[in-house]
């Protein structure tokens, strides 16, 4: 790029620019503006203690979770930038990704926020989920270990050839986007969904996770984009990178995960529905990124 040149094309938008114009005009919340006085009412009177104990084992996933990605995200805009005539205009999936950090951060808030005012609590481990073997260890080195290595190596992969950081970068955004948010965090959704539909209670929570899902939507679109642009680059991604994750995710992580979601289940989740919803998640993922690219169905594993 000479001098005197827009980095921006204004004449020729992305769809990361279109996801950045509407995190823009939608994504403006503020996680401390949620009134949360009926929801410690609620709290106190509307659930049985086994109640609170499956919806705060829920919950510290999403804290755990959302944690984990916000503190992981920061090399991806930066890989990003470092790829080279990649097919699409870098900068804007960069603007994008800057949006998707601050609002991974106020999810955190959210969480930190709803465990103190109305849990009575800063302890994920709530009521000793850790001495039940609550945390699966896959799931746990999936959810923060591995993340935060994959991140790591996303640093490194900046200075690396372009084949490694084209893997890399396929390998974290398939981690991140396509398995962590479209996976397990829309399980966790629909989870929710369930309980509070029955239950009626906890608006201020209802309110603030129906603007999580909306970040979550956006954020999930372009990952899938995302991964499909570098399927471009190398083709070779998919089946080296994007089935051997998803295969690991219906083998080793979605049974236990939803099993760890339900404990006893006194609030009544539907097992078969959140595993169907895991399933149609995948397929989403799969047509975004084009099914002629992957050889076999890897959902079918988890059946």
């Amino acid at each position: 790029m000479g001098r005197g040149t827009v980095a921006l094309d204004y004449t020729d938008r992305d769809a990361s620019f279109e996801w950045y114009r509407k995190a823009k005009q939608r994504g403006v919340w503020d996680p401390e503006s949620f009134d949360l006085e009926q929801d410690k009412a609620d709290w106190e009177t509307e659930f049985t203690d086994d109640e609170r104990y499956q919806f705060v084992k829920l919950c510290s996933l999403f804290y755990e979770g959302e944690e984990s990605v916000t503190r992981t995200l920061a090399p991806y805009p930066l890989a990003v930038g470092a790829l080279e005539a990649p097919g699409f205009d870098t900068l804007q999936e960069e603007m994008f990704l800057t949006t998707q950090l601050w609002e991974e951060s106020k999810h955190t808030e959210f969480f930190s926020r709803y465990f103190e005012e109305v849990f009575g609590t800063q302890d994920t481990d709530y009521g000793g989920f850790e001495a039940e073997n609550f945390w699966n260890p896959e799931l746990q080195s999936f959810l923060i270990d591995d993340l935060e290595a994959v991140s790591d190596e996303l640093r490194r992969a900046v200075d690396a050839d372009q084949a490694t950081l084209v893997h890399t970068l396929a390998e974290a955004v398939a981690h991140y986007m396509g398995i962590v948010e479209a996976e397990l965090a829309r399980v966790g959704y629909k989870s929710l969904a369930q309980m509070l539909d029955a239950k009626g209670a906890l608006p201020g929570f209802q309110a603030a996770i129906e603007k999580i899902e909306e970040d979550e939507g956006r954020h999930i679109a372009n990952g899938r984009w995302l991964m499909a642009q570098l399927a471009e680059i190398d083709p070779t991604v998919v089946e080296e990178v994007y089935e051997p994750m998803f295969e690991r995710f219906f083998d080793d992580l979605l049974g236990p995960t939803v099993m760890n979601i339900m404990g006893d289940n006194p609030l009544g989740i539907d097992a078969d529905l959140l595993f169907r919803t895991a399933q149609g998640n995948y397929q989403s993922t799969v047509d975004s990124i084009g099914a002629e690219r992957f050889e076999a169905d890897v959902s079918a594993a988890g059946d």
